[in-house]
């Protein structure tokens, strides 16, 4: 079950360097036991992958935003392959895909803060909920919807979706 969300605009600065970005490679449903527990997630596909260093993954919670969470270096390039797919800011529109399949969990608006609807978090309490009766906010990565690779609509907890981890 899908519902449409609306989308915003956040500027950031931009800082010298890089970051790298994908999606992974299985699907979960929502409960990662946290927000640690979906770093964990990262981290272990990220090794396997052979990729360094420490991953994290793109998810917000009632009391973390997305963007607070995460050291954003630009460019940011697609992991493995070095494309850019955000020059300046990551938090509005991407300028490629992620090389995903549809739909990813984010519990994030469009520019990096918690997705709320009707007043409340769609967080799948803060990643600990895997059942049909929470929702969560997800992205999409599809060619077409750049802008909505953070912010495109909300599901169950129980669906699964894979997540966008960063460097």
């Amino acid at each position: 079950m899908l519902f449409r969300s609306t989308s915003s605009t956040w500027t950031v600065t931009t800082l010298g360097g890089q970051t790298q970005l994908f999606i992974t490679t299985n699907g979960y449903n929502a409960n990662f036991g946290g927000l640690s527990g979906a770093d964990a997630v990262c981290m272990s596909e990220a090794n396997a992958f052979g990729y360094p260093g420490t991953w994290k993954a793109v998810l917000s919670t009632t009391t973390t935003n997305a963007r607070d969470r995460l050291t954003i270096l630009y460019p940011v390039v697609l992991a493995g392959g070095g494309a850019t797919i955000a020059p300046t800011n990551l938090w509005n529109t991407l300028t490629g895909s992620l090389g995903g399949s549809n739909y990813t969990w984010t519990g994030s608006l469009s520019d990096g803060t918690v997705y709320t609807y009707y007043g409340g978090p769609l967080t799948c309490n803060d990643w600990t909920d895997g059942t049909s009766s929470s929702y969560g906010g997800i992205g999409v990565d599809e060619t077409g919807y750049e802008a909505e690779w953070l912010d495109y609509s909300y599901d169950y907890c129980s669906t699964v979706f894979p997540l966008y981890r960063s460097e």
